[in-house]
């Protein structure tokens, strides 16, 4: 789940809170979320130390990061 109003596209790479130099995992597909309060939701591969529901993660979209969390 992301703040973001827009969401990541394919391919985007997410990283750990503390590393930004290597990928964690890379979105699949994402969407608006207008269920919740708004945001967006995106499907992605995680590495198996990071799939623990509420962890913090960033997403790089261009040259930016954005804040998400991990939900399982």
């Amino acid at each position: 789940r992301l703040p973001a109003s827009c969401p990541p596209p394919a391919g985007s790479d997410l990283f750990s809170l503390d590393d930004d130099q290597k990928a964690i995992g890379r979105v699949t597909s994402s969407a608006p979320d207008f269920v919740n309060d708004g945001g967006a939701v995106a499907l992605a591969y995680v590495r198996r130390g990071f799939l623990d529901g509420g962890m913090g993660v960033r997403v790089r979209i261009g040259d930016q990061f954005v804040s998400a969390s991990v939900i399982r």
